[in-house]
């Protein structure tokens, strides 16, 4: 009887940790990670980001472009996916301290994930 007790409270803590790391995510999206012209959507300051969906990419341009220092991307299980003539899906440029993970990138004309050296 214990262990299914203590199961419960382990597993209900853990829906609730979730829960509070996507609540202080910001999301990816126009508003909060406008576009450019090389990058349907750009993170420029550090925190922590996350998709609320898929992301399809547009042709000529990269997925999601990082332009700033610590950086945490959760894809959520979400996939970021190419579509003809596209770029990278994610490009770090010259960066450090980046993470990216929980998702898929697929499909891109280039490459799923580039990082540029410093």
């Amino acid at each position: 009887m214990k262990k299914s007790y203590i199961g419960s409270i382990v597993v209900t803590l853990m829906s609730l940790l979730t829960c509070a790391a996507q609540a202080t995510c910001i999301e990816v999206n126009s508003v909060n990670t406008p576009p450019d012209a090389t990058a349907t959507f750009v993170i420029s300051q550090p925190g922590s980001y996350c998709l609320g969906s898929n992301t399809v990419g547009e042709s000529g341009k990269n997925g999601i472009r990082i332009d700033a220092d610590n950086v945490t991307l959760d894809l959520a299980g979400f996939a970021i996916l190419g579509v003809g003539g596209s770029l990278s899906g994610i490009l770090i440029n010259n960066h450090l301290h980046i993470a990216i993970r929980n998702g898929s990138i697929s499909g891109w004309g280039s490459a799923g994930l580039v990082g540029m050296g410093l």
